[in-house]
């Protein structure tokens, strides 16, 4: 168990602690590994060091001084680049504040790009690593090529979706982007709102779902070739949300999982795929009297029963595995699907759990 501001990473095969990093003042916002798992960054102010897993040691130190906190960084699809997400302090509480995001060459420890952007939601790499796909707070999905340094496309997600239907919060809500493989296409969500897929050459909007439930973001598969969402069919309190998940270049329907007594998703608040999109890890709530009292807060969850419900989208099969209820909870899957990270946050602790998924 890791402490107070610590890091610790584990091997999970062997059950044996690698690492330990003591710092109180790293950005645990996000802690991402390289696609093969040989590397992991954390950011600290305006540097994110990169350590080497198998060795136990620091690899590169990648420090921007022009930035003073880095809230997101990303690895790229081969491992050799790296994105950071730059913010400055002092101007983090006003409506002008200024981001930017930088890509690195992490064995040179070199800058290859800096692309200057206002106010960003969201960063990602494409699919093949050579671009940008870039959110902003008024909306818009920017693609820029890395090694021309040229924005080659720009979508406005308001000449399709109508942010006000959502009410006044939808507006300002975070949204995120990111790339479909095919480079040519691009996808956004925002919580609560719309999933959908824009071709990044002529702005069109390619397919779009909209009621998500509330507090139950998309999740994309690794792969890029499948995302999960749970949606509200209708309004009212007592209509169950319903899962689905769907092709991402198509949006077709490739699953349907309807709320039961069992396996209620109200209030599921995460959602994960396996890379390759055959498995899914969801909350859900035991409701026995669903049909006349669904939880409508998260008060009303206290004295529910809940679990992590993974379920084999390829064979139909289902397992429930019992959660803590004084406990929020995010889920993410191996690479390989065959294991299942449980990180769980309470009042007074915080901590992981690793299980190991079988279906007879």
């Amino acid at each position: 168990h890791a402490a107070e501001n610590q890091t610790v990473v584990w091997d999970i095969q062997e059950d044996t602690e690698i690492m330990r990093l003591e710092d109180s003042t790293l950005s645990f916002l996000n802690i991402p590994f390289s696609p093969k798992g040989e590397q992991f960054a954390l950011a600290k102010q305006n540097t994110v060091t990169v350590f080497d897993t198998q060795q136990g040691v620091e690899a590169a130190q990648l420090t921007h001084e022009a930035g003073d906190w880095i809230w997101k960084t990303a690895f790229s699809p081969d491992g050799q680049r790296l994105l950071a997400s730059y913010f400055s302090y002092g101007e983090l509480e006003t409506d002008d504040s200024e981001s930017f995001v930088a890509v690195w060459d992490i064995q040179k420890e070199e800058e290859i790009f800096q692309l200057p952007y206002g106010q960003i939601r969201s960063a990602s790499f494409s699919a093949d690593g050579d671009r940008l796909v870039i959110g902003d707070v008024d909306h818009i999905i920017k693609v820029w090529d890395i090694e021309s340094r040229n924005e080659i496309s720009r979508i406005d997600l308001k000449a399709t979706v109508n942010f006000e239907e959502a009410g006044a919060e939808a507006v300002d809500v975070p949204f995120k982007a990111g790339a479909v493989p095919d480079s040519r296409y691009v996808w956004a969500t925002a919580d609560d709102f719309f999933f959908g897929v824009w071709d990044s050459e002529s702005g069109e909007e390619i397919w779009r779902v909209d009621r998500l439930h509330w507090g139950i973001p998309a999740a994309v598969s690794a792969n890029g070739q499948a995302v999960a969402t749970v949606r509200d069919m209708a309004e009212g309190p007592s209509v169950d949300p319903v899962l689905n998940v769907w092709g991402m270049q198509n949006g077709r329907e490739r699953v349907q999982i309807e709320s039961t007594e069992e396996c209620t998703f109200t209030w599921t608040s995460d959602m994960s795929l396996s890379a390759d999109g055959r498995y899914l890890a969801t909350r859900c709530f035991y409701t026995p009297n669903r049909e006349t009292s669904l939880p409508t807060s998260s008060s009303d969850l206290l004295n529910t029963e809940h679990y992590i419900a993974i379920f084999d989208l390829k064979s139909d099969a289902k397992t429930l595995l019992p959660l803590d209820s004084d406990y929020r909870h995010a889920f993410s899957f191996s690479q390989d699907g065959q294991r299942l990270a449980v990180k769980y946050t309470g009042e007074n602790s915080v901590g992981v759990d690793v299980w190991d998924i079988q279906f007879n």
